[in-house]
């Protein structure tokens, strides 16, 4: 059975929290929860930082306070999340293997084990 075509799109949940704290491009708030907080980071460092490419404590400021005025918050953030590494003073991007799951992928139940076989009675 298909849906009918009436029947509105369902937004994924990146969508609704993109649209909550995304307004013409600039962040207006920080996400408090954690969730929400990873799909904002992972916006910011996949639309503000290229890979493979340095980046000093200043320039990842000025990439940010284009996005929202707290960037201390943001890069620690960011830096604690896995979305980017910090070595003496230098950023980089983080591989995406490396960052957390994906907060908008549905979780599947972790696989439940064989139940033992009941005894004959």
């Amino acid at each position: 059975m298909s849906r009918p075509e009436s029947l509105p799109r369902r937004h994924t949940l990146r969508e609704k929290v993109l649209h909550a704290f995304v307004v013409d491009g600039r962040l207006v708030s920080i996400p408090a929860r954690e969730r929400k907080r990873h799909i904002v980071l992972q916006w910011l460092t996949t639309t503000d930082l290229e890979p493979d490419r340095e980046y000093s404590e200043r320039d990842v400021d000025m990439r940010l306070a284009l996005r929202h005025r707290d960037v201390a918050s943001l890069r620690r953030y960011l830096v604690e999340s896995r979305y980017l590494s910090r070595a003496g003073g230098i950023y980089r991007r983080r591989p995406e293997a490396d960052w957390p799951a994906d907060p908008d992928a549905d979780v599947a139940a972790p696989a439940r084990p064989a139940s033992p076989e009941s005894p004959e009675e």
